[in-house]
């Protein structure tokens, strides 16, 4: 119960750019605990083995009734119902359902230009996370074109415009045609930002 509490707590408040950084080595390392813990739970249930079975076993203490329910069987309800709400809780956030952003919420780049590259992204999206040193070398190399980030969260109507319909997402556009191109791959952020743009 304390770690799936420790781990919603980890997963609100943990910068998500930590865990695109160290995650790996997070997921192996808590492997390796897993089994480690599981190896000593193994050898101690093997060494306790003849206990249980030729000991006597012991009396139990008198359980407290409250509502024709053991103290126990309390303790045991209140904590599950805390950690459903607070996966409801995480659920709405991740859904968009709390919390608000302008749209769009950064707005980098020539401010007047005639070509606009809409940047959807979510937090919650992996790939997303490796997006931003992307944009910053695009941003370096073509300083006449407008940047907008757009949190996909908050910004359904934005994406339902652009025809955006995952993450990373990025909207090419001007005035007469538009391109939308997904993924990490720069050549085709570039392709389109010459197709629409003209090189």
């Amino acid at each position: 119960m304390v770690g799936i509490v420790a781990l919603l707590v980890l997963i609100l408040f943990v910068p998500l750019s930590f865990w695109a950084k160290y995650g790996f080595s997070l997921l192996i390392t808590a492997i390796i605990l897993g089994l480690l813990s599981l190896i000593h739970s193994a050898f101690v249930f093997v060494k306790e083995t003849p206990k249980r079975k030729w000991g006597k076993p012991k009396p139990e203490a008198p359980q407290k009734i409250f509502l024709k329910l053991k103290i126990k069987t309390w303790k045991t309800i209140g904590e599950w119902a805390f950690v459903i709400v607070a996966l409801i809780v995480l659920w709405q956030f991740k859904q968009g359902s709390i919390g608000s952003k302008e749209c769009p919420d950064i707005v980098r780049g020539s401010v007047d230009s005639s070509i606009t590259i809409q940047y959807f992204y979510s937090p919650f999206c992996p790939a997303c996370w490796e997006v931003e040193t992307l944009l910053q070398g695009l941003i370096a190399k073509y300083p006449k074109v407008r940047f907008e980030n757009y949190d996909v969260r908050y910004c359904k109507e934005s994406a339902f415009k652009a025809r955006v319909r995952g993450s990373p997402a990025y909207h090419v556009q001007n005035l007469n045609s538009s391109e939308v191109v997904y993924g990490l791959e720069l050549n085709k952020i570039e392709s389109a930002i010459c197709k629409v743009g003209g090189c």
